[in-house]
């Protein structure tokens, strides 16, 4: 920052030598506009920098709070799903992450967590002096910020620029959920989520879809605040747009990716389309589940087992915890349907299985278990 103010005094002190065919005020007052541009753009990212810094007080206790001393088995990609957001540079995101989950849980004032956070700023800082080259590389501390839900400085952050989103879907896709689980002013949500979609609506592809589709799940949520109750009264979502996007652009990237999925002759591809191609599937049954009037578990019996049988396959090498979840509550509502003790012992097993794996005990999961165990409490008096 100094040696631009210093250079800029330098070109105003010798105008005469840049243009001499302007006269000495045009000049002066190009280069004031410059200098004050500078100045301006320097002081908007000192204060994403002091808010960042400050955000790292909040992670703290995000990591203290919801996250297991068990770093070998933790994965961002599937224990909070980045794998929605189709990122590059997974590994040093991974790395990266577990790095500063391990130094905090160490000691959170060691000089290597106060360094990895000073690094992830330092990312953040020149990426945004140069974001159309250095797309990729903000998308790094982005990432950090996802996990440890730090929605609102995502939304800062990404704000202050001029991105073309057509170009930059992650980023868009990242940007547009943030907005959407802070449920403020989720206009621009919708508008992010429509500038995306104008590009590939006429291509399908599974990578922004699966993204997309998550956010329209979201913005559902904000707006029907839909609750997981015995009651099919609480279901009927025929008709609401958003989770009948969410599951249009969800079955069109899981249509793709199961016809798809192995083939390639590349391992890494493979294993990502199969990692989405699950990940999808859970969401095909979980949307149906959460907002069909009168849940049918025959009509997904096929899939159901394919997600069942992910759980110990390959020992377990595509399974996500939020599964568990989903088969819980699928089970759930067809033993009320069918009115089958079996059905709701079933759900009583996946639940449980998704408490022991998941990091976070969202009020979901609880409020899913304890709806199970009241029912089988009744039903065995």
């Amino acid at each position: 920052m100094r040696a631009q103010i210093s250079k800029t005094i330098i070109d105003l002190i010798n105008y005469d030598l840049i243009v001499k065919s302007k006269t000495k005020e045009v000049i002066v007052s190009t280069e004031r506009n410059n200098l004050f541009h500078i100045l301006k753009s320097n002081i908007t990212y000192l204060e994403i920098a002091k808010d960042t810094w400050k955000s790292f007080d909040d992670i703290d206790n995000f990591i203290n709070k919801h996250i297991s001393n068990n770093i070998e088995e933790f994965d961002v990609f599937i224990d909070f799903g980045l794998t929605r957001f189709s990122l590059l540079k997974c590994k040093e995101i991974q790395t990266l992450i577990n790095d500063l989950i391990r130094s905090r849980k160490e000691d959170k004032n060691s000089q290597q967590y106060h360094l990895l956070k000073s690094n992830i700023i330092k990312t953040l800082i020149h990426s945004l002096r140069d974001v159309e080259t250095r797309a990729d590389d903000l998308i790094i501390p982005i990432s950090v910020f996802w996990v440890f839900e730090e929605f609102k400085l995502i939304h800062r952050i990404l704000a202050t620029l001029n991105l073309d989103y057509k170009n930059l879907y992650q980023l868009a896709i990242i940007h547009a959920a943030s907005i959407a689980r802070m449920n403020t002013n989720t206009e621009k949500s919708y508008e992010i989520l429509e500038c995306i979609i104008s590009k590939y609506k006429r291509l399908i592809n599974y990578k922004p879809y699966i993204g997309i589709s998550y956010v329209y799940y979201h913005l559902w949520k904000n707006k029907y605040k839909p609750i997981i109750s015995k009651n099919n009264s609480d279901y009927n979502y025929s008709n609401s747009s958003e989770i009948l996007k969410a599951m249009d652009y969800n079955d069109q990237a899981y249509f793709w990716l199961k016809k798809n999925k192995d083939k390639s002759v590349k391992k890494e591809i493979l294993e990502n389309r199969n990692r989405k191609y699950y990940y999808s599937l859970n969401n095909r049954i979980y949307f149906k589940s959460r907002s069909e009037f009168k849940y049918n578990i025959e009509q997904y019996h096929s899939e159901i087992a394919t997600l069942e049988i992910s759980y110990n396959d390959g020992k377990g090498i595509y399974w996500q915890p939020r599964f568990a979840h989903t088969l819980a509550l699928a089970y759930y509502r067809a033993s009320f349907n069918l009115e089958s003790k079996t059905l709701l012992k079933t759900a009583n097993r996946w639940i449980k299985i998704a408490e022991e794996t998941m990091p976070i005990f969202t009020s979901d999961y609880i409020k899913l278990r304890e709806l199970i165990e009241q029912n089988l409490q009744t039903n065995s008096c």
